[in-house]
């Protein structure tokens, strides 16, 4: 089972992969961005 954390850095490693921002992952979801710092302190 994967952790919280590890999800959210396999998610952060495809939006990478796929050459898009965070503006540009919440504008195609039709939401809004937050930014988070996370449990370690990376902003990503």
């Amino acid at each position: 089972m994967s952790s919280l954390y590890d999800v959210s850095e396999m998610l952060k490693q495809a939006r990478r992969d796929a050459n898009l921002s965070q503006e540009a992952i919440a504008s195609r979801a039709g939401g809004r961005v937050t930014f988070n710092s996370g449990a370690h302190g990376n902003i990503g």
